[in-house]
């Protein structure tokens, strides 16, 4: 993280190297969740649905981003992707009323958690995998899977968040947050050693240390980990906005409308494309057991 730091980078994404064998920063900031993501929805569909405007089409590979807003935007709208065209986008009424609405608060809260929407950028590593890092002991080797690096946001640089063992959706904030602020106090020793010969604009550590305090982390996580979006969200994020009951759904049909226009048509929509999906899956099945 350190030695990547040392290098601001001008533009969110990820590095790409031509026929010729040059390396640029022409490709979008590129994850593991954001490929998954693009290998599972394909295209829209159905053209006869508002769903497949050309609004609601993949951002472009080289969509790379000068400004925060805008991979924040493209971020959301794969998120808004996959509820919309995946036929099991929402099992029920409650849970794509659970869904969607989340989108939309993610979309009004997100300048809240960043900040700096201009930069710095650096580029980092965003799969790392507790198994290819470390030894028996947790002595660290060596990081791989370097084709999930780009420069994200700086203040989307966190720890792992598998420190803890757990889910991204059932990550426990008190245990994290020890891990978190061990990580955190080493890593500013190394970083005040690494540089005491020089003078640094953006120190990572500080960024670090408001990951928590500001709830940067949480933010993140849900804004890039698709199956953690509902549950981080609604835990995490939103309790420090208003008392959620659970149970009491009056905030989903509230924000519902706000998702987009006729919210509750493509609901019920969506939701016949749940039943027929699930009986031809039936089908399929027992076709081919017999």
């Amino acid at each position: 993280m350190l030695s990547l730091a040392k290098y601001p980078i001008p533009r969110i994404g990820s590095l790409s190297i031509d026929d010729e064998g040059s390396v640029d920063l022409t490709n979008r900031p590129l994850t593991m969740e954001v490929q998954q993501l693009e290998s599972e929805l394909g295209s829209p569909k159905d053209p006869e649905h508002s769903d497949s405007s050309p609004m609601m089409s993949i951002p472009h590979r080289k969509s790379t981003h000068p400004i925060v807003d805008s991979y924040v935007h493209d971020l959301l709208l794969l998120h808004d992707r996959r509820l919309a065209v995946q036929p099991n986008g929402g099992s029920d009424p409650e849970d794509a009323a659970y869904q969607a609405p989340a989108i939309v608060v993610m979309r009004s809260i997100w300048s809240h958690f960043l900040s700096l929407g201009r930069g710095p950028f650096f580029l980092t590593f965003t799969f790392e995998s507790e198994q290819h890092l470390c030894r028996q002991y947790w002595n660290i080797t060596a990081i791989v899977d370097l084709e999930w690096s780009c420069s994200p946001p700086v203040e989307m640089i966190h720890p792992p968040s598998w420190t803890t063992g757990e889910p991204a959706d059932f990550i426990s904030p008190d245990k994290y947050e020890i891990l978190h602020t061990e990580f955190v106090q080493i890593f500013k020793e190394t970083e005040l050693e690494f540089h005491k010969s020089e003078d640094r604009d953006t120190m990572i550590h500080s960024i670090l240390e408001d990951g928590l305090r500001r709830k940067t982390f949480w933010f993140s996580l849900a804004l890039t980990k698709p199956t953690a979006l509902c549950a981080v969200l609604y835990k995490r994020l939103l309790p420090g906005y208003m008392k959620l009951n659970e149970g009491d759904h009056t905030f989903s049909i509230n924000v519902m409308p706000l998702y987009k226009p006729g919210a509750f048509e493509w609901m019920n929509r969506n939701l016949d494309d749940k039943k027929k999906n699930d009986k031809d899956f039936l089908a399929a099945y027992q076709h081919t057991s017999r």
